[in-house]
C-alpha cells in the first residue's frame, strides 16, 4: 500500500489485528502513539518496513500493548488461547481441544509466560516445533549458546553446536 507514516491514520478502537507487512514505515514513534493505545490490539506485523529492520524496540513496544499477543509474527509474553488459535485459523478451529495439527515454527514460543494452554490441547495429533532449537539442546549447550551471544561470538559458526532430541 506504500504507507511510509502512521501519524495520520484513526484506528478503529476496536482493531485487534493490524498487518502493515512490506510498507515503509520508518518512524517507531507512530507506532508508540498512534498504535500502543489501542487497548483490544491483539496482532500486529511491520516486517518489510524500514521500522522493523531498524527499531529494536518491539519487545517495549509489546510490553506497553497488554492485550497483544503476537508482534511480527512471534508472540508475546501474553500470548495465549487467542494466539494459538489465530495460529490454527487455517483448520477452522473455535476451541484449543479442536485443533488437530499447529506449526508454531519460529513463532517465539518460549517467549509465552503461561504455558498451561498448552495442556488444552487435547486434539492434537501434529505439533511443527522447527526453528526452535532450544527444544532439542542439552541444558550445557544452551547456556553455551548464550554465553557465546553475549561475547559477540559469530552465531554462524554450527559446526560446533550438537543438537541433542
Amino acid at each position: 500500500m506504500g504507507i511510509e507514516s502512521l501519524k495520520d491514520i484513526v484506528w478503529p478502537e476496536q482493531m485487534e489485528e493490524l498487518n502493515l507487512m512490506n510498507n515503509g514505515v520508518y518512524n517507531p514513534n507512530d507506532i508508540a502513539t498512534g498504535i500502543t493505545p489501542l487497548t483490544k490490539m491483539k496482532a500486529m506485523w511491520f516486517q518489510g518496513n524500514p521500522v522493523a529492520e531498524q527499531c529494536s524496540n518491539f519487545e517495549a513496544i509489546a510490553e506497553s500493548m497488554p492485550t497483544l499477543e503476537i508482534i511480527n509474527s512471534k508472540f508475546t509474553n501474553v500470548a495465549g488461547e487467542w494466539a494459538i488459535l489465530f495460529y490454527a485459523r487455517d483448520q477452522g478451529a473455535k476451541t484449543l481441544e479442536e485443533i488437530e495439527t499447529l506449526s508454531l515454527a519460529g513463532r517465539g514460543l518460549t517467549y509465552i509466560k503461561d504455558m498451561t494452554v498448552i495442556d488444552r490441547l487435547s486434539g492434537l495429533k501434529r505439533l511443527d516445533l522447527t526453528d526452535h532449537p532450544e527444544f532439542f539442546m542439552c541444558q550445557e549447550k544452551v547456556e553455551a549458546l548464550q554465553f557465546q551471544n553475549t561475547l559477540g561470538v559469530d552465531k554462524s559458526d554450527k559446526k560446533n553446536i550438537t543438537f541433542v532430541g
